[in-house]
């Protein structure tokens, strides 16, 4: 049986993918309708202003809700699943039959989509598969909310 606590951690990347696609939609549809031109730098800056808000959203409820040893197997199983969707995508591209579905599979990562978009512009504009793994490990970075836990002795006293 599935441990619930393990998938709240992914469920809140995929709530905070769901809104930072909706967020950078609705900023793109404004800036067409305004008639204004759409510079990918500000496009870029704005994904990472947001990305970096829902990362510290996110990191809030790690915060409260995790211990490490709990957050190290959810965590996993967000990185195992990047990578099974990575790996989907690399395959349906190269059979040419690369399909939406993968945007759609995308979505429990898609705050660290400017990470491989900062790697892409560095290696020279195109997006490599080889940009891409530094983002599929970024979910262990929220190892870093987590409170150290307190020792306690036999007594029930914290040392």
């Amino acid at each position: 049986m599935i441990n619930k606590q393990i998938l709240k951690f992914p469920a809140a990347m995929l709530l905070a993918g769901v809104a930072l696609r909706v967020c950078m939609n609705g900023i793109i549809s404004i800036w067409l309708r305004m008639g204004t031109p759409i510079s990918s730098l500000g496009l870029f800056g704005i994904r990472l202003l947001l990305s970096v808000l829902l990362f510290l959203l996110v990191g809030r409820m790690v915060r409260r809700q995790y211990s490490k040893k709990e957050f190290i197997r959810s965590a996993n199983l967000l990185v195992f699943y990047s990578i099974a969707v990575l790996l989907l995508e690399q395959i349906t591209q190269y059979a040419g039959v690369y399909s939406t579905v993968s945007l759609w599979l995308m979505l429990p990562t898609e705050i660290f989509n400017v990470i491989t978009e900062f790697l892409s512009h560095l290696i020279g504009g195109r997006i490599y598969w080889i940009s891409s793994i530094p983002a599929l490990f970024a979910p262990y970075l929220f190892f870093f909310f987590i409170k150290e836990e307190k020792k306690r002795n036999r007594s029930g006293q914290i040392d």
